[in-house]
């Protein structure tokens, strides 16, 4: 295992505490720059794929496409095809998508409260940007 914190430990220290690993595995499912936007975008109802690309605004056809087909085959979101002429495509969260909403909104808020404490410090090269 890498040492973390400037060798202070190894991850494998991390993963003793039993929540940890579940909660990171999570982590790495749904954190990346569109899944929580998406996730958030369907939790006010299903989407056709362009209202939920149009929603989140600035991502890719193709990213949102990788995204959404992550999160469905993680279970949770679901896709239905109408049978209409062209078929239409709608996308929902499914109830173990809606119920990772709750920790996902109770992070955004966090975040609303406590960003500006978060700047980097001079002089570290960090940047909220990237």
């Amino acid at each position: 295992m890498e040492p973390i914190n400037g060798g202070a430990g190894t991850a494998q220290e991390v993963y003793r505490e039993p929540w940890v690993a579940p909660g990171y595995e999570v982590l790495q499912t749904v954190v990346d720059k569109w899944a929580p936007l998406v996730l958030c975008s369907l939790r006010k109802g299903p989407k056709r794929y362009g209202e939920l690309r149009r929603s989140i605004g600035g991502v890719s056809q193709k990213m949102l496409t990788q995204t959404v087909r992550k999160l469905e085959q993680f279970g949770l979101v679901a896709r239905r095809i109408e049978q209409t002429t062209p078929p239409a495509v709608q996308y929902a969260l499914t109830p173990l998508g809606e119920s990772l909403t709750i920790p996902l909104e109770g992070i955004f808020k966090w975040g609303e409260t406590h960003l500006g404490e978060m700047a980097p410090k001079a002089g570290t090269g960090g940047s909220r940007g990237e």
